[in-house]
């Protein structure tokens, strides 16, 4: 995706770049948490856990090459659409992207 001419449109396909089609990964979804059950502690009482994440998806490197925040990843399990919003590279050979949730495709 490249940022549109007019700073108030939405971003627009990238055709200077080749669509990266068909790749399997690891996919890691956010991460579920819930506040502490009360068991009469004072502290459990007060505790407060709040726990936040992206979901996320890790390839090889090779697989993902050129891949850019702002780029759009489109799951196949339930056609779901992601806006890459960080680009981490583990320097071993694989990357992980960590994406935003953009829209529900039908």
């Amino acid at each position: 995706m490249m940022p549109a001419v007019d700073v108030n449109s939405r971003s627009q396909a990238d055709t200077s770049r080749a669509q990266i089609l068909d790749i399997s990964g690891i996919w890691d979804g956010p991460t579920t948490s819930r506040t502490p059950h009360a068991r009469g502690s004072l502290q459990d009482d007060n505790a407060h856990n709040w726990n936040a994440s992206y979901p996320s998806a890790n390839f090889d490197d090779g697989l993902v090459a050129g891949v850019r925040k702002g780029d759009v990843l489109t799951r196949r399990l339930d056609s779901a659409v992601y806006e890459i919003v960080r680009v981490v590279p583990n320097g071993f050979g694989r990357t992980t992207l960590q994406l935003a949730k953009r829209k529900r495709a039908h």
